[in-house]
């Protein structure tokens, strides 16, 4: 253990990597794509000379002095062992310091602990990222329950991460923690659900049940309905039929047959682990403030976890992840209108949004392609399609289209250019590996990062893709605000970097990885300032990957995606 921590940076650098791939590839299991950073922080113990090391922004080198009397105000606080305690310190310096401004820190509960100093595992998120993930709304019943999904999951990892730097710190150990990614998101999954209900079985229970609930048919139909989370006596609930005796989740096939007879006003109820009716919440200003907790039956396999009509967390075959428009199962229709603006101003948004509706009513599956240059596209897909006469579509005629392989291209009226179309694109990019055929199509065709010379005039194109379980994408997905300055910071932070980018392989390697995640963002000055820094690097460094070239987004417009407040 002290190999790693003294005279070996190396090996640090190693593992600090290791730890930085388990918080990732958990973080992007979820669906999280918000900036994030992780380093190992080390703090001096009592009596030993200042040796904290010095730490990469926004995680600032902690003051013994400082820490020490922070872990003696939290030890006053909380029962619990000398590490909780420097950690809670740790987690408060790093909060009040001007470096993690605009950051959300989380630390490990426990270290690797040597003669002279405690090393954790932290990880920051950026704030403007973070605030968008759904989070509990005050109730009464959730307590000190995560805040979100991700709170849950990060959470989680340090906690598992504490155990392996508290016992003997090998990268091997956590390289073992990157594998089980899956299973930690699902103890934090329930954790998370645990937290916010206070059931009084395990909520990982609760899962495996939705998973097998939402995946049982009944008579060969697939479920729908609500189970919500209210005890009988609580004010809020009404109950419209009580069973004399509840019905255990772990007895899923009963759940599910009473699931049939649910409707809207009439959910099933659940507590202490079992149904125990029909009901619903009464409306009014406490179920405002804290609405009752709820498990929504979306389609076979699928359920979400909400609060009220916000939905936390959404759940497909078992896997957790937050909500987006790849878990809806109804055309998004203001999401839609959105992409329309931003990509097709011209477009006949009501058109459209009546033929998205009509194609989703289809049995297995389907693929609606809005292209503003649909007229050239359909003579590019001549091989690959059958082209059209352009031609109005009527809803009706467009589910029987459906019914044959390929996409329905119409132009930015609703007028049908072409039918069976096959989309195109480069293997490989921004691929989901989780999803089907038609999701990762339509991705790989419009996955351009702008470059003209890959665009084939997708750069002015909705795909909207039905996938035959229910599940409805709108792509591209449409860009989060962002602040100007963060963008020029970071692609001059990375233009200074490549002067020397073997010199610190750590700091390359994390400038190269918030530019990329900036892409879209970039002018064409800037990505001519990052191409004249990347060609002039003579050797780029084996361990880190080389980025590919820089190209100005032609779909990107800073009067609709830059604000001074993001």
């Amino acid at each position: 253990m002290v190999d790693v921590w003294h005279g070996a940076d190396t090996g640090r650098l190693r593992f600090t990597t290791s730890v930085r791939a388990v918080v990732k590839a958990c973080l992007e299991l979820i669906g999280y794509s918000g900036t994030s950073r992780v380093e190992l922080i080390s703090v001096p113990t009592p009596g030993s000379p200042e040796v904290g090391s010095p730490a990469a922004e926004p995680f600032s080198t902690l003051d013994p002095e400082r820490t020490r009397f922070f872990a003696e105000m939290h030890a006053g606080r909380y029962a619990a062992e000398d590490d909780f305690c420097v950690s809670m310190a740790a987690r408060t310096l790093l909060s009040s310091d001007p470096a993690g401004s605009g950051w959300s820190f989380f630390v490990s509960k426990r270290s690797a602990r040597t003669h002279d100093q405690y090393t954790f595992a932290a990880v920051a998120l950026w704030e403007v990222d973070l605030a968008r993930v759904p989070e509990l709304r005050a109730s009464p019943r959730h307590g000190s329950a995560p805040f979100s999904l991700v709170h849950a999951v990060v959470e989680q990892v340090l906690y598992n991460i504490g155990l392996v730097l508290a016992a003997a710190p090998t990268d091997i150990d956590i390289y073992g923690l990157r594998h089980q990614a899956q299973e930690l998101v699902r103890t934090a999954t329930a954790n998370f659900i645990a937290g916010a209900v206070l059931a009084g079985v395990s909520l990982y229970d609760h899962g495996s049940f939705l998973d097998s609930i939402s995946a049982l048919p009944y008579e060969g139909r697939t479920g729908s309905g609500a189970i919500l989370a209210l005890p009988p006596d609580h004010e809020l609930t009404r109950i419209r039929m009580r069973l004399r005796s509840p019905v255990p989740m772990r007895d899923v096939r009963a759940v599910r047959k009473l699931l049939e007879a649910a409707t809207k006003g009439a959910d099933l109820l659940l507590h202490d682990g079992s149904i125990y009716g029909f009901g619903s919440a009464r409306r009014g200003r406490i179920q405002a403030e804290a609405p009752p907790f709820s498990f929504r039956i979306m389609a076979r396999g699928t359920w979400q976890f909400e609060q009220g009509r916000r939905v936390l967390m959404q759940v497909r075959d078992g896997s957790s992840r937050l909500p987006s428009a790849t878990m809806d199962t109804a055309v998004d229709r203001g999401s839609l209108k959105k992409r329309i603006a931003w990509l097709l101003p011209d477009g006949a948004a009501g058109a459209l949004t009546k033929l998205a509706v009509s194609l989703h009513r289809n049995s297995h599956g389907a693929m609606l392609i809005i292209s503003g240059n649909a007229a050239q596209e359909a003579a590019r897909f001549s091989a690959q399609a059958f082209p059209v006469e352009p031609h109005p579509l009527e809803p009706e005629f467009v589910a029987s289209l459906a019914e044959m392989d390929g996409g329905i291209l119409v132009d930015e009226q609703g007028r049908c250019h072409a039918i069976g179309v096959l989309l195109d694109g480069h293997t490989g990019v921004r691929e989901d590996h989780s999803r089907g055929s038609r999701y990762n199509n339509a991705a790989r065709y419009l996955a351009l990062d702008g470059n003209p010379e890959a665009s084939k005039g997708s750069t002015r194109t909705i795909v909207i893709v039905f996938s035959s379980d229910g599940m409805v994408d709108i792509l591209p997905p449409y860009p989060r605000l962002q602040h100007p300055s963060r963008v020029k910071q970071s692609v001059e932070h990375l233009a200074d970097v490549m002067r020397e980018p073997a010199r610190d392989v750590e700091t390359t390697a994390q400038a190269v990885h918030i530019v990329d995640k900036l892409r879209f963002y970039l002018s064409a000055e800037q990505c001519q300032q990052l191409n004249a820094a990347l060609d002039a690097v003579e050797e780029w460094p084996a361990h880190v990957l080389r980025p590919r070239r820089f190209f100005p987004d032609l779909r990107m417009d800073p009067n609709r995606f830059f604000s001074d407040r993001s």
